[in-house]
């Protein structure tokens, strides 16, 4: 069996170990990343958030806590490992359908294995999703469709706007 193809497995296989236990907390599974080591061990980096958005460092901790528990139990993992939960950022990656469906609307970057007209970085607001392709309208007029397998990395891209609150105040 590849290398990639084992990883993807166990990716699979922690994603539905650890799932329940996020899911009891409230929570949701955002993002799940393992880099292996050769001999055993490795990091296995947790990414959580509220169904609303906006996750606290306790309720990172406490999930942090049990999956501890969970992963010393069940045992997956050969040898020793880094246990890291945290939330996905403002400028997190999206690579699940349900991803994209949740901020079309929105701005973001998404990088492809291979160029496609000629590109393989597009920035723009994310109009369409569905099963096999998004929809990016890039400065504002062009809409460039992307097939879901081509995509390598696609990430949010978090805006803020600043008011001048001394014009309120007056």
């Amino acid at each position: 069996m590849s290398t990639a193809l084992e990883s993807k497995n166990l990716q699979t296989q922690l994603w539905n170990l650890l799932e329940p236990t996020i899911k009891s907390e409230g929570l949701e599974l955002w993002d799940l990343q393992f880099s292996g080591k050769a001999n055993g061990g490795g990091n296995v980096a947790i990414f959580v958030d509220t169904p609303e958005g906006g996750i606290q460092l306790e309720q990172c901790v406490e999930v942090s806590r049990k999956l501890s528990l969970v992963l010393d139990m069940e045992d997956p993992l050969p040898g020793a490992f880094n246990l890291e939960v945290s939330s996905p950022g403002l400028d997190r990656v999206l690579r699940r359908t349900e991803h994209f469906n949740r901020y079309i609307g929105q701005k973001v970057r998404v990088r492809l294995y291979d160029p496609l007209d000629g590109r393989r970085s597009f920035t723009g607001v994310l109009s369409q999703v569905n099963d096999a392709s998004i929809t990016l309208t890039v400065d504002g007029k062009n809409d460039v469709c992307i097939e879901l397998e081509l995509v390598k990395k696609a990430n949010l891209i978090a805006e803020f706007s600043f008011r001048n609150d001394a014009k309120e105040q007056k």
